[in-house]
């Protein structure tokens, strides 16, 4: 355990200083025992047993130049808040290769993975998703076949009936808007059966969607960020926004949020239950240029957004930092932890926290989470170099005692593995 001292000074009728406490455990390997490469964690805290923790994760088995990869998804679960781990892998016999794994559950204890696959017998990425009813303990031997054409698939439940909303980056191919990339929308019930699906255009651009949110009455919002128009791709990518009442049915006009936009990354701080908050995350600098991250707040629905806030406060030459992820505890503290090089040597990076007490208006400094940089090894893995940080995301989730935990793809070993830390802001 790791404890830092941070200094927060506020300025009001008088000077007022004070130190905060930082503690960040020691980071430890979760995917012990595993002899191939683990990418793209996505994790999820059991919402009525604080210390059931899953992690699902992308494991590749070989992959050679010129052909695709070979692999599965791969299930870490610890029932004592991460102290211990089993694993389950999703390797049924024609399942050639896995991606972008991503997992829900409900109240009822019913757990939704899903991911996207290829099959020995055929080569298009299939959306799919296994279901356990009782916790992770046991899952069904089957799974549901969502079609091709999907993509940045994610989840959220819908809290009056607990019914799963996955949301998908798509192509329609059955009307005369085959070809272009709009959202669907896929309802499962509380038992993780499809219910219904629907798919809309929105602009006539292609786009892709960030993570969903819901709000306590239901109201789903959706971020997107556009990126090309006939197969061109557009000088700069907007961020946007949409909102649904009735779970995808129908859908809000769009809602611009920035006009120098990368891939859009929103929490809800309900913490004011008079006036929730948007707080939206983005990269500084054209798209794909690691700059660094800012961040901003709305207040009224993502109408309206403060001015941009510098996060990740990057002061040398040349940036690489990426990848952000945030989330934002029970006692309101948002908490941002990200990819950098500025500490670690040529194409090596570390993972940095930093975090804000007055709602997005100020973040403090940063500081370094991982003890060893994680360096790819591009020539040996090819998962390496296609995913230099271990992935496209990685796992944060607070818990109920408010501490920030962490999952991460990490390639300090000979293999990339998987890596949990444990960062406490004392309020």
């Amino acid at each position: 355990m790791r404890d830092i001292i941070v200094i927060l000074c506020f300025c009001v009728s008088f000077h007022l200083c004070v130190s905060q406490r930082i503690k960040i455990t020691e980071e430890q390997s979760i995917s012990t025992g595993i002899d191939f490469p683990l990418y793209e964690p996505h994790f999820i805290i059991d919402p009525l047993e604080p210390n059931h923790f899953l992690v699902a994760s992308i494991l590749i088995t070989e992959w050679k130049e010129g052909v695709s990869a070979k692999g599965h998804i791969v299930l870490f679960q610890s029932w004592d808040a991460g102290k211990t781990w089993e694993t389950k892998h999703f390797n049924r016999n024609n399942i050639a290769s896995g991606y972008d794994p991503y997992l829900a559950m409900n109240t009822d204890g019913t757990v939704v993975l899903t991911s996207l696959n290829t099959f020995t017998d055929q080569r298009f990425l299939h959306l799919i998703s296994f279901v356990s009813k009782d916790g992770g303990k046991t899952w069904n031997d089957s799974y549901t076949d969502y079609g091709i054409s999907h993509d940045r698939q994610s989840i959220v439940v819908e809290p009056k009936r607990q019914k799963f909303i996955m949301v998908s980056s798509s192509f329609n191919r059955t009307t005369e808007q085959k070809g272009m990339r709009g959202l669907s929308f896929t309802v499962l019930n509380r038992n993780g059966i499809l219910i219904e699906s629907n798919w809309h255009e929105i602009f006539n651009v292609n786009k892709d969607n960030g993570e969903p949110l819901i709000t306590k009455d239901g109201n789903l919002i959706v971020p997107l960020i556009d990126y090309s128009l006939n197969n061109k791709l557009l000088n700069t990518r907007r961020n946007w926004i949409v909102t649904s009442t009735d779970l995808g049915r129908t859908l809000s006009a769009p809602i611009m949020i920035s006009e120098d936009g990368s891939f859009p990354h929103i929490i809800l701080d309900t913490l004011d239950v008079n006036q929730p908050k948007l707080h939206h995350i983005q990269g500084l600098g054209k798209f794909r240029e690691y700059k660094g991250f800012s961040a901003s707040t709305s207040s009224d629905g993502g109408y309206t957004w403060s001015k941009k806030v510098d996060v990740t406060k990057f002061k040398g030459e040349k940036p690489y930092i990426r990848n952000a992820n945030w989330a934002i505890n029970n006692q309101g503290i948002i908490g941002v932890l990200w990819f950098d090089r500025r500490d670690a040597e040529k194409d090596s990076h570390d993972l940095f926290f930093s975090y804000s007490t007055n709602q997005g208006k100020t973040f403090q400094p940063p500081m370094k989470v991982s003890s060893k940089s994680s360096t790819p090894k591009p020539e040996k893995y090819r998962g390496d170099r296609r995913w230099p940080v271990g992935g496209e995301y990685f796992g944060l989730k607070t818990g109920k005692n408010g501490k920030f935990h962490v999952v991460w793809a990490d390639q300090r070993d000979e293999k990339s593995s998987l890596y949990m830390a444990t960062i406490i802001v004392d309020p």
